[in-house]
């Protein structure tokens, strides 16, 4: 895995684990929620109200793992966005985080 997917994936989930209120972590949060719950509108939904409430010029690698989420929605693969979820939670579970 490409160090700049192990940091995407990271820093998908501090900002998951924030407590602080901010429209961004609950659309990561329902994004998760959705793609574990098999519910691929949801994801999709979550997904591009991410990338809507980004600030104006972000943008991420192609070979990033938010970007192949992103693809894997698209396509409607709820498997591919199945494991790069999971992949990302287990990521920051063994400190892989930057």
């Amino acid at each position: 895995m490409a160090i700049s997917n192990i940091n995407a994936q990271a820093g998908m989930n501090r900002l998951m684990a924030s407590s602080t209120p901010n429209p961004q972590v609950q659309n990561a949060k329902d994004l998760v929620h959705a793609v574990r719950a098999g519910d691929v509108t949801a994801a999709q939904q979550a997904y591009a109200s991410i990338v809507k409430a980004a600030p104006e010029g972000a943008t991420w690698p192609k070979d990033s793992a938010f970007a192949d989420l992103g693809k894997a929605l698209a396509k409607g693969d709820l498997a591919a966005a199945k494991t790069i979820v999971v992949e990302a939670v287990e990521v920051e579970s063994v400190g892989g985080g930057a």
